[in-house]
């Protein structure tokens, strides 16, 4: 919680070496019953309290927000890096001041921080700053836990006009840990900068590899935004970036949706509601909520929909909230029955009503048992032991059913993933991000694994229903499970078909995305990419168009717009080319460990166009 007006003495400065740069870092000291009741985590910032009279206000003083540059442990000091802009009058201030000085601070304040749990960033993590961000993204990463516990080797990209900006790169290193990769990109200076014609060919480069992992953006808007874009069109997910706008932040419209509420997922529910049953049973009356821990770690209340005793069982449920996740789940009523037992010490958990049972192998589960993946099963394992832990309960029978489940499976893959009879109790973290579309995400992967284990060695992605159904007309000799239905998502599908070793991916789709697809963009929804007109009419010229052909494709409404003008005017080349660049993309993505064919057909199945350009003879 952030602390107000805490005393602080300005101990030591230290000045940039190079002549001219206005930056100094300033190594302030609490005193020790202030450092008691103050902390804060790597990345976050406190306001400072310089003094000075705030202009046209009498008794008001002029305050500014500096990140903390030092690392918690390092308390009582306090050290800041301060640059002084032009008309920074708080930041010439603070410059001017000698040691000894007191001024006061409130905070901390800030959600630019890495999550509770390091291990999430085994995956990878690069942070990107621009300018004085160096500050924020330098502090971020001081996390001992980070590099020495999960062995990380977190690369920081710093994009400033200059590599003594602030300090220079000798003296970031100083204060990152010896794994980090630190990579200096000259860019214009803020003034000159504009986003429209922002050249970061060298950055993203560098950001290809990072979409992997966890990516962390901070200083300039118009650059972040930039790189954002970049990155969801690459095919990372949308949660695993988080955003720290120094200046020029983003109108609502433009940045990263604010205010959407996020939700939870079927398998934290249930792990809700078992506890909830069990506590019920241990205190012999029905409760109305439930404190339950999530996966990640964090603690949640959730109202009981239901609680009865019945007997030695318990019956609770939970209504699923999705947040504004555009989930099938959402308003599920997941249902745990819980018996507790004195002669056995197993947690055993079976699905019920509306969950569905596995029927194939290659899922990661056992077939013939109940789709309740080994986190939601870990999840209500620990909730329940929480719960019986000093009782004379040793273990206990949960069951978990939903009861319209089976009906709300049909929105779902999972009949083709051979999972009937209801939909999956799923969840890694327990937090449903909103527009995540995790649930769909996850059962894309299954469907590659799935495949796997049939002995499929290529695959056909189609974006939806209606173009799998013309993909499985041109290729009949593969089985079902060949087929994958992966959405906007061909990026994550791609990367999850290199891990299965498959050799030979199929795409198979209508111009709207394949033209977004052959612009390198790996994320095709409309809210992360638009169709590059000028790429189309590039390529419309390389198939023989005319000048003013090119021109009015260009100026076309939409990718659909663009094939009936080339239809029109009888250049036929195009859609061959349009593969032929989706092909090599995604060839590019995949590391060149797959073979990629690219086929277009139109709305009633006819093909437009494909590469090896040998499949349209």
């Amino acid at each position: 919680m952030p602390v107000k007006n805490i005393p602080i003495r300005l101990e030591s400065v230290h000045r940039s070496p190079h002549v001219g740069q206005p930056a100094v870092s300033l190594d302030f000291r609490l005193s020790d019953a202030d450092s008691a009741k103050f902390s804060f985590k790597p990345g976050q910032y406190i306001i400072i309290d310089s003094g000075l009279a705030k202009p046209g206000e009498p008794g008001k003083s002029l305050k500014r927000a500096y990140t903390i540059c030092s690392a918690p442990h390092e308390l009582p000091r306090l050290r800041l890096a301060i640059k002084a802009l032009d008309q920074g009058k708080v930041s010439e201030h603070l410059q001017s001041l000698a040691p000894g000085s007191q001024l006061s601070f409130s905070g901390p304040y800030g959600k630019f921080t890495l999550d509770e749990d390091a291990q999430a960033y085994r995956a990878g993590l690069c942070v990107v700053a621009t300018d004085s961000g160096m500050s924020a993204a330098t502090a971020l990463l001081q996390r001992p836990d980070l590099v020495e516990k999960q062995k990380l080797k977190p690369k920081l990209i710093w994009l400033a006009s200059s590599d003594q900006y602030m300090q220079d790169l000798d003296y970031w290193c100083r204060h990152l840990p010896t794994c980090c990769d630190l990579t200096f990109l000259p860019i214009p200076s803020p003034a000159q900068r504009q986003s429209e014609t922002l050249d970061l060919q060298a950055l993203t480069k560098n950001l290809d590899d990072a979409t992997n992992g966890y990516l962390y953006l901070v200083g300039d808007g118009r650059v972040v935004e930039v790189i954002r874009k970049y990155v969801n069109g690459r095919g990372m997910l949308a949660e695993r970036i988080r955003c720290e706008y120094f200046f020029n932040k983003p109108k609502p419209d433009d940045g990263p949706k604010k205010g959407l509420r996020e939700g939870f997922t079927t398998g934290a529910c249930a792990a809700a509601a078992a506890k909830g049953a069990a506590e019920a049973l241990l205190k012999g009356s029905p409760q109305s909520s439930v404190c339950s821990i999530l996966p990640m770690g964090r603690q949640v209340r959730f109202a009981l929909e239901r609680c009865e005793l019945l007997g030695d069982q318990a019956v609770c449920s939970i209504r699923k909230d999705g947040g504004d996740d555009p989930d099938c789940t959402h308003g599920a009523e997941i249902i745990a029955t819980v018996k507790l037992i004195t002669d056995n010490n197993q947690i055993q958990i079976e699905g019920g009503a509306g969950v569905a049972r596995v029927t194939k192998p290659g899922l990661g589960l056992t077939v013939g048992e109940a789709a309740i993946n080994p986190v939601p099963r870990q999840n209500i394992t620990d909730m329940i032991r929480q719960v019986i832990e000093d009782s004379p309960y040793q273990g206990a029978e949960v069951t978990i059913s939903v009861p319209d489940g089976e009906e709300r499976a049909k929105q779902t893959l999972n009949a083709r993933l051979g999972l009937l009879g209801g939909i999956s109790i799923l969840g890694t973290t327990g937090i449903v991000k909103p527009y995540s579309t995790s649930a769909f995400i996850a059962s894309v992967a299954q469907a590659i694994q799935l495949a796997h284990a049939d002995g499929c060695h290529e695959l056909v992605f189609t974006t939806g229903g209606r173009s799998e159904a013309f993909a499985m007309s041109l290729r009949p000799e593969l089985s079902e499970s060949a087929f994958i239905q992966v959405g906007d998502y061909i990026g994550i599908a791609l990367r999850h078909s290199v891990r299965q070793a498959m050799i030979s991916i199929h795409i198979v789709g209508m111009m709207g995305k394949l033209s977004k697809m052959a612009d390198g963009r790996m994320m095709t929804h409309a809210a992360h990419s638009e169709v590059n007109m000028k790429l189309l009419a590039q390529l419309v010229g390389e198939a023989g168009g005319s000048l003013e052909l090119c021109q009015e494709v260009s100026k076309a409404n939409t990718a659909r717009h663009v094939m009936e003008l080339c239809r029109e005017h009888g250049v036929h080349r195009f859609a061959d080319l349009i593969c032929q660049a989706v092909a090599s993309h995604c060839t590019k993505f995949a590391k060149k460990q797959l073979q990629v064919k690219v086929t277009m057909v139109d709305f009633s199945g006819d093909v437009l166009g494909s590469y090896p350009f040998a499949l349209s003879a």
